[in-house]
């Protein structure tokens, strides 16, 4: 069981964009039965905050622990603080971005590119690692 209430004793980024995952999806749900007006944020937060980033850190452990690079989920390494700082900018900038409408497209812009960012970061370190060498037999 995953305990959402406390936040991860061990101060790892992706631990802790995984805990703001989860809480992204209810938080994004609520806010969008509380202000109607406010949908499309809300959403963005369930979507983006939440099942987005929870399913690369996901992937991100599924591949450490099938593919033999098991210190990528054990210690801070620089792809998976890159995603967690790529993707919390991008979340935040979408969700403001209502709130500056002078700046609107341009924040969707960089909103679109710190998560793109994360996302290629992520794409270049663990894609090559799912290839069938790497992948350790299952016991």
């Amino acid at each position: 069981m995953v305990g959402i209430w406390r936040v991860p004793s061990r101060r790892l980024w992706h631990l802790n964009l995984l805990w703001l995952s989860f809480w992204c999806v209810p938080a994004g749900l609520w806010l969008d039965g509380l202000f109607p007006e406010h949908e499309l944020q809300a959403l963005h937060l369930t979507f983006v905050g939440g099942f987005g980033s929870m399913t690369l850190i996901v992937a991100t452990r599924v591949i450490a622990a099938h593919c033999g690079f098991e210190r990528y989920w054990d210690q801070n390494t620089w792809p998976l603080a890159t995603l967690t700082i790529c993707f919390v900018l991008a979340l935040v900038t979408r969700v403001i971005s209502e709130f500056f409408l002078d700046y609107y497209f341009g924040m969707l812009h960089m909103a679109a590119g710190y998560w793109l960012t994360g996302a290629v970061v992520w794409g270049i370190v663990f894609v090559p690692k799912m290839l069938p060498w790497h992948v350790v037999a299952d016991d």
